[in-house]
């Protein structure tokens, strides 16, 4: 691919943001009834970055994060990365860990 331009000129907007960190508590979703799924851990941290003047403060009710019952399905080492279900506006975020380990429990074999 040639361009026939040698020079270009372009603009991007840019905006401030602060990082803030969270502790959120995990829930589990599509499980089935006679199964039991245990994740570790039960909370992550949340680090997020939102714009410089956006003043809310933002608490753990603000933020949804699930463990779908169907990725642990399909996971090969029983390790599940969190999913996101409700945010407010942020620019990114990440978790701490990245991902959480489950174990599945039986409710059939339970005497």
């Amino acid at each position: 691919c040639k361009l026939s331009e040698k020079e270009v000129f372009y603009s991007l907007q840019v905006q401030r943001y602060i990082e803030d960190k969270i502790e959120i508590p995990l829930s589990i979703k599509n499980v089935p009834e006679s199964k039991k799924l245990i994740i570790f851990p039960s909370k992550v941290k949340l680090i997020y970055r939102k714009a410089f003047d956006n003043k809310k403060l933002y608490k753990a009710k603000d933020f949804s994060f699930y463990i779908d019952f169907k990725d642990f399905e399909n996971s090969l080492d029983s390790k599940v990365i969190p999913k996101l279900g409700m945010s407010p506006s942020i620019f990114s975020y990440r978790l701490e860990p990245p991902f959480v380990e489950c174990v599945l429990s039986d409710f059939t074999n339970v005497q």
